[in-house]
């Protein structure tokens, strides 16, 4: 090898070496139709990556460090049964994870079907993963992909996991019978069934540590639910925009925002008298664009650009961001909160569901 090209492959690996927060914003979104988590620059729009995952990939979760990234494969035709666990800045799927263990002292083993929902537990050593077809909360061992344990629940269908900040207890959406089961982590335990509304699906924690919110799709509404280990139930329920999808707060939680899957719209909460302050048009008919004017007339009038997945980056810093996928058109929209706008668009070549974010150098391993 030439001392020239040998000098090229180093130099991302002494990049990556660099402190996390110094490290360009990736935007990993879900392609459940095309079987492919994507991974975009959040400056120039490019897509960096696409990595083949399992079928039907839905959910996505970043370990901590930003290292690391699982994708729930819960299957399209058939009901999935695997997990992908990748590497972020190598781009590559670093193990496929298939969902086969015990639970608690049932003889053999069983395989756990369709994972909707997916989330590290802090510190990043174990990954839960919610199997809608097998009514069970799975325990995996993030290192050797080894499932540790299940436990079952009693809700119907999965949409989210949400994860106490204490890491504790883990909560579970149950869209088809409107309940949230918490399970606690340590005894691997369903601790209780709450019952919420119709349609239970994405969750979000408030930054005080006390909250849970809770989308509410076929009954148009949000529910919030304490999280005190003694006292876990719903607290109050209000009204929402149209069949809302995911929901997300502002580093001070003073502001939650919730995007409107039927409307097409972001709807923007004060959370200390829960009364919508502002609503978001994702349907402009031209915004500032990578590369030029994004023309999305043809894609919304007269009907929804579908946001689904919603998220905040670099939350707390003075470079938070809000970024939304938009299914209809193949867009993700990055949010001007202070003008109530959509800033830019990036487009995509497939349809995206759900949106996450890491901080990572690109490193290319050295043949062996």
């Amino acid at each position: 090898m030439s001392l020239k090209r040998l000098s090229l492959l180093l130099v991302p690996l002494l990049f990556s070496a660099r402190i996390p927060d110094e490290a360009p914003l990736s935007l990993l979104v879900t392609s459940p139709e095309s079987g492919l988590l994507l991974i975009v620059d959040a400056e120039s729009g490019n897509v960096d990556a696409t990595i083949r995952v399992g079928d039907g990939p839905t959910d996505v979760a970043v370990s901590e460090s930003g290292d690391r990234a699982v994708v729930s494969n819960s299957g399209r035709t058939a009901a999935g049964s695997s997990l992908s666990l990748v590497n972020t800045t190598t781009r590559q799927v670093i193990r496929t994870i298939h969902l086969k263990g015990k639970v608690g002292l049932t003889p053999g083993e069983q395989t756990f079907f369709k994972p909707k929902a997916v989330a590290f537990l802090p510190g990043g050593q174990q990954i839960v993963a919610a199997a809608e077809a097998s009514k069970c909360l799975v325990f995996i061992d993030a290192k050797t992909g080894r499932v540790l344990g299940a436990a079952p629940f009693e809700g119907e269908g999965v949409s989210d996991i949400a994860v106490a900040p204490k890491g504790d207890f883990v909560f579970v959406s149950h869209p088809t019978s409107g309940s949230i089961s918490v399970i606690n982590v340590s005894r691997r335990m369903l601790h209780k069934e709450i019952p919420i509304a119709g349609g239970t699906a994405d969750m979000a924690l408030h930054p005080n540590g006390k909250e849970l919110w809770a989308v509410n799709e076929s009954t148009n509404s949000i529910s919030v639910v304490s999280i005190d280990s003694d006292n876990q139930e719903e607290l109050l329920e209000f009204a929402s925009g149209a069949y809302p999808h995911d929901i997300v707060f502002t580093h001070d939680g003073k502001r939650a925002l919730c995007t409107n899957y039927l409307s097409g719209t972001i709807s923007v909460y004060n959370t200390s008298n829960y009364k919508a302050i502002g609503e978001i048009d994702l349907g402009l008919d031209e915004v500032a664009a990578v590369g030029g004017p994004k023309e999305l007339s043809e894609i919304n009038r007269g009907r929804s650009p579908l946001p689904s997945g919603l998220v905040f980056t670099d939350a707390g810093t003075p470079r938070e961001r809000a970024f939304v996928a938009l299914q209809h058109g193949n867009v993700l929209c990055e949010i001007d909160l202070q003008g109530m706008r959509v800033k830019r668009t990036i487009d995509l070549p497939v349809k995206p569901l759900e949106v996450h974010w890491a901080r990572t150098h690109l490193a290319f391993a050295l043949p062996k």
